[in-house]
């Protein structure tokens, strides 16, 4: 019988877990050493790849927001519009024009406009991103979070993209943020589970100097996962307008 059983899982297409590389994992917990076929025994989380996107400014509406628009005639997408000159804008003072939280996956499904929530990290009082100057190009990361059964069994499987543009300045000086999501890509869900997941920007910090300031959001993602038993963990991204390495924070 236990024989069938694992060939019946096979043939229903559920893979089993292969081991990362060292190098790509970013986060693992053992969660149950004596976990069944219904519930988690561990979770992975591993860094795929990383790439400077090519796509042009103006043609991604999936990475890039026309802010000036959506603020002027939508109040709800978040952003904030002011009137204030640059001669009025504290540069160290930095706030998240866009939104502050979001769901991407709700009961195995994709939510349809995810790739639109984003967040900018900018100086209060500048009315949208397009309005710095020297932004790099849409940076992209690929994670996925693995939960594997007692069995070894991968039972959920979740890609997602960590994408920003940085390096914005206001007349040569700072380092912003701007165009920020998570976004899905792939997901697979073994039959008898389901998971969700959501994203939260708390307020975003200054890690430079009053002088030269650098902006840092940190996008906090919770996965709740559901087999026999409820599940739930959050991982964290922070990215920096400097460019320097995403920190991953268990």
């Amino acid at each position: 019988m236990k024989y069938l059983a694992y060939i019946l899982l096979f043939t229903l297409g559920l893979s089993q877990s292969t081991q990362a590389s060292p190098s790509n994992i970013v986060y693992t917990e053992t969660v149950n050493k004596n976990a069944g076929f219904f519930s988690i025994k561990e979770i992975h989380i591993e860094r795929l790849q990383e790439m400077e996107l090519t796509l042009p400014m103006n043609e991604s509406g999936n990475y890039l927001s026309d802010c000036s628009k959506s603020a002027i005639n939508d109040n709800s997408t978040g952003f904030m519009r002011t009137t204030d000159s640059l001669d009025d804008i504290s540069l160290d003072d930095i706030i998240n024009i866009g939104k502050k939280a979001w769901q991407f996956i709700i009961n195995n499904r994709p939510v349809v406009n995810a790739g639109t929530q984003i967040a900018s990290a900018i100086p209060r009082g500048i009315t949208c991103w397009s309005d710095l100057e020297n932004w790099h190009a849409p940076r992209g990361e690929v994670y996925r979070a693995i939960y594997v059964n007692g069995f070894g069994f991968e039972v959920v499987r979740l890609e997602f993209r960590l994408v920003y543009s940085y390096g914005g300045q206001v007349n040569g000086v700072g380092h912003y943020l701007s165009n920020a999501t998570i976004q899905y890509s792939k997901l697979d869900v073994f039959w008898g589970f389901s998971i969700n997941a959501s994203v939260e920007v708390p307020p975003v910090t200054n890690v430079g100097t009053k002088e030269n300031p650098v902006a840092a959001m940190q996008f906090s993602v919770l996965w709740t996962v559901r087999g026999l038993n409820h599940l739930q963990r959050t991982a964290s991204f922070v990215v920096y307008g400097d460019g320097r390495p995403t920190q991953v924070l268990p």
